[in-house]
Formats: structure tokens, C-alpha cells, sequence
């Protein structure tokens, strides 16, 4: 007998999630399978070291290393680096994915 994950049984709303009045291509709380890729991808273009990178997340570097092996950051710690991707060229599309795009707010 086969068991829905959990983002079968809570579709997103209909309405979906926007940031900057785009859609988010994930779920909250969900990022790209391919994650620990993207996370050494990043790092690499930032030009930092893994203890580095960690410090300007302000993540233990252990941390980040479970994050490299699969782990996914969140609340706070996903926060910090997506601030962190943000500073980097292409950071945040990198992480989150190339449909995503981080627009500024309109007033």
C-alpha cells in the first residue's frame, strides 16, 4: 500500500504563494531536490571556504555539512542564507531554483 506524501494530502492554496507578486515554485518549506548540489554551488561562487560560508550563515559548520548530505535548513538558518544568496550574483535563483525570481518591493 502506497502512503501521499505529505504535499499530496495539503496541496498548496489555490491562490498559491507570491513574493514580489511572482509565484514561489515550491511549497513553503520545501527547496529544490537537487539542494546539497545547489548549496556547493553556491558556496563556490560565493569564493568563500565551507567554515566561511558557515560563519557568514551564521550556521555551525557542522550544520552545514548536514546540509551538504542532504539535510535541509530551515526557519531561521534558511533565512540567513538565503540574505546570505542574496549578496552573491544569481544567488537567490542558485538555491531556490531559475524560475525563481526575488523582485524588489513596490510601494
Amino acid at each position: 500500500m502506497r502512503t501521499s506524501s505529505y504535499s499530496e494530502q495539503h496541496p498548496p492554496a489555490a491562490h498559491g504563494l507570491q513574493i514580489g507578486g511572482r509565484p514561489v515554485p515550491y511549497e513553503t518549506g520545501e527547496l529544490p531536490e537537487d539542494f546539497p548540489h545547489r548549496l556547493c554551488r553556491l558556496r563556490e561562487r560565493s569564493g568563500l571556504t565551507w567554515t566561511d560560508f558557515a560563519e557568514a550563515v551564521g550556521a555551525d559548520p557542522k550544520q552545514v555539512l548536514r546540509w551538504r548530505h542532504g539535510a535541509h535548513p530551515c526557519g531561521g538558518s534558511l533565512h540567513s542564507l538565503l540574505r546570505v544568496a542574496a549578496h552573491i550574483p544569481g544567488g537567490v535563483q542558485l538555491i531556490m531554483g531559475d524560475d525563481f525570481e526575488l523582485t524588489g518591493r513596490e510601494d
